[in-house]
């Protein structure tokens, strides 16, 4: 089964009329079809067509990953977009389309282990104050990966990861508490925020809360889980339970990769200014425009020093290149800051309840 998305429609997108499931586990891909199809026959091996409906929203792939899903795996529901909407307004529309009391927003670059989605789905039903839960993500060579439960971003913790101070220091509170690199990510605990690479929600929460933040693209799953907590719900790390996340399958096909980091800059950016002001959003913005002037300093003698050596001056003129991508944003005019990844600013006050742009 499979249908085609109109993003430009002003038709609202009707819910699901199949029967209710447990968990609708939604998968929003984009030009990933060999690691699609890993995802998809992980869940498969494990079973989770059996008790769990399954929705590949597709963004457009050019690589025939719709193809491959309709051939190799039918139990899929595939839904087709003309047009890459991105991961927030791919999972709204899928979300608006899901029959499970539990929605898991799974990336594509993901291989889960057995047993993991039923573990998630138990531990939530039997402890009705969680909202929103997330398994312990593995690294492909089998390292934890810290980014399946953080902190929210700070001015501060943008510094330090500009400054490459969270990679020196990982296990420093100081430093390193985005990440929460003081902690090991083993076990089971509440937490501010989890992955939106594996994250179950509860039906009722998109119902009373609205769904991600189409204004951000990096930043939405750390948006919903802020605005989770402050109405009183759990954010709540199964570090008993795994998958394997190996991170950055669509974005890293992306040719324009100084684009890239402007779009997730952008991204916190909203972030920082929707939860902790304008003073902090500019301080964000000052942070990366002086570290942008310092790297852009630094790569002139680097590339005296490596004058010949063309690997060496390769990587600096990458360097260069993104750090001149960075300046460029930080000195831009965030409001009319416009990508294809996220849906345009709106000029009046958003509604808490959703934030859904034009597509």
């Amino acid at each position: 089964m499979n249908s085609i998305i109109n993003p430009g429609s002003s038709e609202p997108v009707q819910a699901s009329t199949a029967a209710r499931c447990a968990l609708s586990v939604i998968i929003v891909a984009w030009n990933v079809k060999g690691l699609l199809r890993g995802c998809l026959q992980s869940l498969q091996d494990d079973g989770v067509p059996d008790w769990a409906e399954v929705i590949v929203f597709d963004n457009a792939s050019t690589d025939g990953s719709s193809r491959m899903v309709e051939q190799e795996f039918p139990w899929a529901r595939l839904i087709r977009s003309p047009q890459n909407l991105g991961f927030s307004r791919g999972n709204n529309l899928a979300i608006e389309q899901a029959a499970g009391d539990f929605i898991l927003l799974l990336n594509p670059d993901t291989v889960v282990h057995a047993g993991t989605l039923r573990r998630l789905v138990e531990y939530a039903e039997t402890h009705p104050e969680v909202g929103v839960i997330g398994p312990k993500l593995y690294n492909s060579d089998g390292t934890v990966q810290f980014e399946g439960a953080v902190n929210f971003p700070t001015a501060w913790s943008v510094f330090c990861d500009l400054a490459f101070l969270s990679r020196a220091f990982p296990g420093s509170r100081l430093f390193c508490r985005r990440k929460m690199g003081f902690w090991d990510h083993e076990g089971d605990r509440p937490v501010p925020a989890i992955s939106g690479a594996a994250m179950a929600v509860r039906r009722e929460i998109f119902d009373h809360l609205g769904l991600l933040d189409e204004t951000m693209f990096c930043a939405a799953d750390m948006a919903f889980c802020k605005r989770l907590r402050n109405a009183g719900w759990t954010v709540f790390y199964l570090g008993s339970t795994s998958v394997v996340h190996f991170g950055g399958g669509s974005t890293s096909q992306c040719a324009n990769q100084g684009l890239q980091r402007q779009i997730a800059f952008q991204s916190f950016w909203l972030y920082t200014r929707k939860n902790r002001g304008w003073l902090a959003a500019a301080a964000v913005t000052a942070m990366v425009l002086l570290w942008s002037l310092g790297a852009i300093a630094a790569t002139i003698p680097l590339a005296v020093l490596f004058r010949g050596n063309v690997p060496r001056m390769a990587k600096v003129r990458r360097f260069r290149d993104l750090a001149a991508s960075l300046l460029v944003w930080s000195v831009a005019n965030k409001k009319q800051f416009r990508h294809y990844l996220a849906a345009p600013q709106r000029k009046t006050a958003a509604s808490n309840r959703t934030t859904r742009g034009s597509i």
